[in-house]
């Protein structure tokens, strides 16, 4: 449902007589790392070793201003491609900086996820966030299911490319490691 409004928008920019960057960010920290703020468990979702390209808020910010603001872009996408981790390699980055505590997981499988997103309701339900489940578990499916976070084709352009001296102010591993980020404050 997210990505159907994503793509009546795209499709009215197409047929507008207007100049247009798309700019695409990948995950955003907080829902895509595994922490304890936004899910009461650490949380895994369908294939675990797909890559996952996500960015912390403010690093996404200053890469949106860049490509908005370049006229190589015109017309063009713009895909926010400078960290990529799996899931598993998340786990691996949690379990190295904090392997004395007591972490409680939870994995839905691809079947699971499917299943949700063909029964979800329009209710929101999640510890924090504004998405309904559907939109969750449809976003989830997109991601986890269908590998499709950060699709590469011929018309988009790589952040990388673009900016090869772009310095993310926050990498997955420096967020992981912080215990701000990973435990809810009330804990």
């Amino acid at each position: 449902l997210v990505f159907d409004y994503k793509k009546d928008f795209h499709q009215q920019l197409f047929q507008a007589d207007i100049q247009w960057t798309l700019f695409y960010n990948g995950g955003i920290f907080d829902y895509f790392l595994p922490n304890l703020r936004f899910f009461e468990k650490i949380t895994t979702f369908g294939k675990m070793d797909l890559p996952v390209y996500t960015h912390e808020i403010e690093d996404i910010g200053r890469c949106a201003a860049l490509a908005v603001t370049d006229p190589r872009t015109l017309n063009k996408c713009v895909q926010m491609d400078f960290n990529v981790l799996s899931q598993t390699e998340m786990l691996a980055l949690l379990k190295q900086h904090y392997s004395d505590h007591p972490f409680e997981y939870v994995h839905y499988s691809e079947e699971e996820i499917i299943a949700r997103k063909n029964n979800a309701s329009d209710a929101v339900t999640a510890k924090r966030g504004a998405e309904t489940d559907a939109e969750r578990w449809g976003i989830n499916d997109c991601v986890y299911v269908k590998g499709k976070l950060a699709t590469f084709t011929e018309e988009t352009l790589r952040g990388t490319t673009l900016y090869p001296d772009f310095q993310v102010h926050t990498t997955p591993a420096k967020a992981i490691a912080d215990p701000k980020f990973v435990f809810d404050a009330t804990s």
